[in-house]
């Protein structure tokens, strides 16, 4: 048995499968002996000599595991299983005789659901407006969320000096799936603005709306925002109109 070919992601050379050979009987219900295949790089050229110690029709099938995303910074949370019937059982029986299976090439189907980014790049330069006062001390988090806002997880909280938020690192994706990011301003701006009691108000801000770019690529944000754009409600003056 001969079996060849190389092995492509996105149409990219690819080096980070495993690549077996099973012997199977007719049924496909019993899988007796595994032939681990050699990558020369993307490639692969196997040559094995088949004993039939089953004395059993048998084919042969062709798995490869990977791991292949639509970029080189995504992973997979499992291996990804690609199979093809190498052989049926109509084997060309002689010492000196090749069943060769040249595959060619093998473009790997791309990860689904179970691809997500491993890491994002982050510049953020924002100057957090609260008139003239300054909100040094407020807490700000950053978050992943899923796109739809349905979840997130906390990557880190920042307690400002004065009111310019800069963060610039990058940051894992806690979250192992597509995300966004979110960032919390718990601030009271509106009591400063008052000079009363306010329960604090949250400002969530979506930096770069529903898309964040994956790997080395920076995700900058250069903007200011005002903590007073939104109204200051009675409802959160803490007195005996307010919230309780």
């Amino acid at each position: 048995m001969v079996t060849k070919g190389s092995v492509f992601c996105n149409n990219r050379s690819y080096n980070g499968a495993k690549i077996v050979v099973k012997e199977c009987d007719q049924s496909f219900a019993s899988c007796k002996k595994k032939y681990s295949v050699p990558l020369n790089g993307s490639r692969f050229d196997y040559k094995k000599v088949l004993t039939n110690t089953r004395i059993v029709d048998f084919s042969l099938y062709f798995y490869i595991y990977h791991k292949c995303c639509d970029s080189s910074y995504k992973t997979k949370s499992y291996n990804e299983e690609y199979s093809q019937l190498l052989q049926n059982d109509n084997f060309q029986c002689a010492p000196t005789f090749e069943n060769v299976k040249d595959y060619g090439s093998i473009n790997l189907p791309v990860g689904g659901n179970e691809c997500y980014c491993k890491n994002y790049n982050i510049d953020i330069n924002a100057y957090l407006a609260c008139g003239s006062r300054s909100i040094s001390g407020t807490i700000v988090e950053v978050k992943l969320c899923h796109r739809l806002g349905l979840s997130c997880a906390i990557v880190e909280k920042v307690k400002l000096q004065g009111n310019k938020f800069s963060y610039s690192k990058k940051i894992k994706n806690v979250r192992k799936s597509d995300s966004i990011l979110r960032i919390d301003i718990n601030h009271n701006c509106c009591g400063l603005k008052w000079n009363v009691a306010f329960f604090p108000k949250m400002e969530i801000v979506y930096p770069f709306k529903n898309y964040l770019k994956c790997g080395n690529d920076v995700n900058k944000y250069y903007e200011n925002i005002d903590l007073l754009k939104t109204y200051c409600s009675s409802r959160s003056f803490k007195g005996p109109f307010g919230k309780k």
